[in-house]
């Protein structure tokens, strides 16, 4: 009951990011149930080439006979899963860099400094380089974005560290004799938690979005294997001929990455005290508007 309750406020403070939320899910579940029922995505039929919508493929064929909506879903697997990789890799990065950081003063001054050099270039601008060292595919691409993406969280993960470390619990827990690591893993990290919670739900939609920028310029993941970003690579020639060919995968790059931004913000007015106060006031103003209405 104590959950259901939690979610009902929730709701009510600010609706939009759950239902957001919601269509992030109804994504997920698209993704991993359909293509057991959807045609296998590399089957080709020359005779059906660039077809529009119809019974048989539900948004049409691509220029090779191929369903465009069995490779839109297995394409947003392989999307949703290098994007998981490189948010996984870059915040277990960005953590460990950035309490180190903010906790231990002697590294502050060399680690922060080669964060900063690597904030100074701009990410897709950065990622690109990274690939063009290491060479095309799924691999480098998953090194160059974590590298990328790592520094932003490092520089959240710092501030929250230095802030968290003079509160009153962490020198209760240096006087009683705990030793530093065991401070961090304890009470600074759990502290730090809704932060870096937040900050990995943009970096999934920042990677997803990178993502798809590599794979259109084709340093990403290469064909067979369908990528949205690929997707709409191979759809520029037939824009105004076939323009269902490349709305649907950039439709479901906007959707996702829509949901990823919303559900952060949401995530971040519910755990921040100050953003819930004020989420609290607006919807405290709306339901006396809404009861001097009636």
């Amino acid at each position: 009951m104590r959950g259901s309750g939690w979610l009902q406020r929730a709701w009510r403070r600010d609706p939009v990011p759950w239902s957001w939320a919601g269509v992030f899910v109804l994504v997920l579940l698209v993704i991993s149930i359909g293509p057991l029922f959807a045609q296998p995505p590399s089957d080709i039929d020359p005779l059906i080439r660039l077809r529009g919508p119809s019974g048989a493929h539900w948004l049409g064929t691509d220029e090779y006979g191929r369903d465009i909506l069995s490779r839109v879903l297995t394409a947003g697997g392989v999307s949703l899963g290098l994007g998981a990789l490189v948010t996984a890799i870059a915040v277990l990065a960005g953590t460990v860099i950035g309490l180190c950081a903010g906790f231990f003063p002697r590294a502050d001054a060399i680690v922060m400094r080669l964060m900063d050099a690597l904030l100074a270039f701009p990410p897709l601008v950065l990622a690109i380089a990274l690939v063009a060292f290491l060479g095309s595919g799924a691999t480098s691409e998953v090194i160059a974005l974590s590298i990328v993406y790592a520094p932003f969280l490092a520089r959240t993960m710092r501030g929250a560290t230095l802030s968290l470390s003079a509160r009153g619990y962490v020198a209760a827990a240096r006087s009683s004799g705990l030793s530093e690591p065991r401070i961090l893993l304890a009470h600074v990290l759990p502290n730090a938690a809704p932060t870096l919670l937040v900050q990995a739900s943009f970096i999934y939609a920042f990677a997803l979005l990178s993502d798809a920028a590599l794979s259109f310029l084709g340093l990403g993941v290469s064909a067979p294997t369908p990528t949205w970003g690929n997707m709409v690579d191979e759809a520029r020639p037939y824009l105004m001929t076939e323009p269902g060919f490349i709305i649907f995968p950039g439709l479901a790059i906007v959707l996702v990455v829509m949901a990823l931004n919303y559900l952060g913000d949401g995530v971040r007015n519910l755990l921040e005290p100050r953003s819930r106060a004020m989420l609290d006031l607006t919807h405290l103003r709306r339901r006396d508007l809404s009861r001097g209405d009636s």
